[in-house]
């Protein structure tokens, strides 16, 4: 038995006629299901600490279409967190990508952990590692120009002001974006020491100055520069 093996990880059901039993008939299909939450709790944790798995959540197709209806919910969504828990809808099965977006679901869940579920983190930054750790932090030449054109005291404002995604139009695209340009540059162990000393000291932008050694503006400023020459 490995350390996957010995994990705790606890899965439910959320189905319209059997409401939110835990799953007892453990098929092989399960077991491997099992080692991929496993697998994402191992390398998440690299990034954010993190105590426990989430509770996950398995909607069957008429639960995923009442969720979605109720949250308003795009049509592309597969997954999503709240309250330290993963929700996994019908169509996340049918994903090859079910291991990535795990990780995106899981860093979410791992900085409420971390922080006790105060909001200390900017959404910028918590989507930008989380989509970074799902392997979607690109974007293309076309969207490179028009983030350029974007005037830059005012991307700075929204960032800054954590207005991003309520005020621009390519705020994913900036986030995944961003989220590339810092973990390139700077380790998981960084991540995880800016969520930590922010839930410490309350702090977010004292934190990200200790351990990137640049201001946010600075580090805009960089990442702006990289985006123009690339």
């Amino acid at each position: 038995m490995n350390d996957i093996d010995k994990m705790d990880i606890r899965i439910y059901s959320v189905a319209v006629k059997d409401d939110n039993y835990i799953l007892k008939n453990i098929t092989e299909i399960y077991k491997s299901f099992k080692r991929i939450v496993g697998y994402s709790f191992i390398q998440v944790r690299e990034f954010v600490s993190m105590d426990k798995i989430p509770e996950l959540f398995i909607y069957d197709k008429e639960s995923t279409l009442q969720i979605m209806k109720d949250l308003s919910l795009e049509n592309w969504v597969k997954a999503f967190s709240a309250e330290g828990k993963i929700h996994l809808l019908s169509g996340f099965f049918k994903s090859r990508r079910q291991l990535d977006i795990l990780n995106h679901e899981m860093f979410h869940c791992g900085v409420y952990q971390c922080t006790k579920n105060e909001p200390l983190i900017p959404k910028w930054f918590n989507e930008a590692i989380a989509y970074y750790i799902s392997n979607n932090s690109r974007i293309d030449k076309m969207l490179s120009k028009e983030i350029i054109a974007i005037p830059f005291d005012k991307l700075k404002l929204w960032v800054k002001k954590d207005l991003l995604i309520e005020k621009c139009s390519l705020a994913y695209e900036i986030i995944k974006s961003i989220g590339n340009h810092f973990c390139n540059i700077y380790q998981a162990a960084t991540v995880k020491d800016i969520v930590y000393d922010t839930w410490i000291k309350k702090d977010f932008d004292r934190a990200f100055i200790k351990h990137t050694s640049f201001t946010i503006d600075d580090f805009l400023e960089k990442w702006l520069n990289k985006l123009i020459l690339s």
